[in-house]
């Protein structure tokens, strides 16, 4: 899982190991992104719109989980060999 906060990778994880992160920013942002069971999910959000969290948990290569509004994005990262296909691939 890679972790994107205000344009800056904050780091890479691995799905095999439980975290929870805070993310809190100057601007009053504030997420908070677990990892658990394998799968990758935003479960708390102080935007307006929770399109972070109502995206729910996921393990797939061509899934992004997005703040907009808090700059924040969650990718899962594979090797090319294993990456799965988008609906444009």
């Amino acid at each position: 899982v890679v972790i994107t906060w205000n344009g800056e990778v904050d780091g890479t994880f691995s799905l095999e190991e439980d975290r929870t992160f805070v993310f809190e920013g100057e601007n009053g942002g504030r997420n908070v992104v677990v990892i658990e069971n394998g799968m990758v999910f935003v479960s708390e959000a102080n935007c307006p719109d929770q399109v972070c969290v109502n995206h729910g948990p996921t393990n797939q290569t061509a899934d992004p989980i997005v703040c907009l509004p808090n700059k924040l994005v969650v990718e899962v990262s594979a090797p090319n060999s294993e990456k799965q296909l988008d609906g444009v691939s």
